[in-house]
C-alpha cells in the first residue's frame, strides 16, 4: 500500500463513526517518550502507591502528584503558658489529608 492509498483511520464515539487524520511521526514520537516518561516514574516507586497514582496520564501530572505526596509535613510550634512553666507544643502533619 502507497502512502494514501489506504482508508483514512476512523474510530467509534457515541455510536457514531467519525474519521480522523493520521497520526503524524512527531505525534508518534512524542507520545512514546510521554509513556516512556511516565513508566519510569511509575518503576521509582513503591508498590503501595502505584495505585494511587496510576490514574494520573501524563509524566508531568505524575511528576507533580509524586512531589505533592512526598512533601515534609508542616510543622507548627504553639507556645502554651500554664501558671506554673511554660511548655512549647508541636503538631505535626496539620492541613494533610
Amino acid at each position: 500500500i502507497v502512502n494514501g492509498d489506504s482508508p483514512p483511520p476512523k474510530r467509534t464515539v457515541d455510536g457514531v463513526e467519525q474519521t480522523y487524520p493520521p497520526t503524524t511521526a512527531e505525534e508518534k514520537v512524542a507520545r512514546k517518550n510521554e509513556l516512556k516518561a511516565r513508566g519510569t516514574l511509575l518503576m521509582a516507586l513503591p508498590n503501595e502507591y502505584k495505585l494511587k497514582f496510576n490514574s494520573y496520564k501524563n509524566a508531568k501530572s505524575l511528576t507533580e502528584a509524586i512531589k505533592k505526596r512526598n512533601r515534609e509535613s508542616v510543622r507548627m510550634n504553639v507556645i502554651v503558658e500554664t501558671t506554673d512553666a511554660k511548655a512549647l507544643v508541636a503538631q505535626d502533619g496539620i492541613g494533610y489529608d
